[in-house]
């Protein structure tokens, strides 16, 4: 459990750190941003979770059903971010709060 807690809040202040940085520092626009970070955090998750959490060998039928799901929740995921930015207008640090506390 305590490997699994490390990972997650690991993702969870990349996540928010991680988009900043790209929005302040590179320029990016903030749904962007959010975008490259949530997917880098989605790919390194499957390979730490399965390899030093749950100690499971990865085939490519766990990886198939992996990339469906990480497709499903990754658009559900940004939309919700886009609408926080664009519909609310919240601030995207806001937002990206948000978000991890709906993860």
């Amino acid at each position: 459990m305590t490997k699994y807690g490390i990972v997650a809040v690991g993702s969870q202040l990349f996540l928010y750190f991680g988009t900043t940085f790209l929005v302040e520092v590179v320029d990016f626009p903030s749904n962007i941003a959010y975008c490259i970070c949530l997917s880098f955090i989605y790919l390194v998750n499957y390979c730490l979770l399965a390899k030093f959490v749950f100690n499971i060998e990865s085939n490519h039928a766990a990886l198939l059903r992996y990339i469906m799901a990480l497709c499903i929740f990754w658009i559900i995921n940004n939309l919700v971010f886009s609408g926080w930015v664009v519909l609310l207008a919240i601030p995207y640090r806001l937002a990206v709060l948000i978000n991890i506390a709906m993860i």
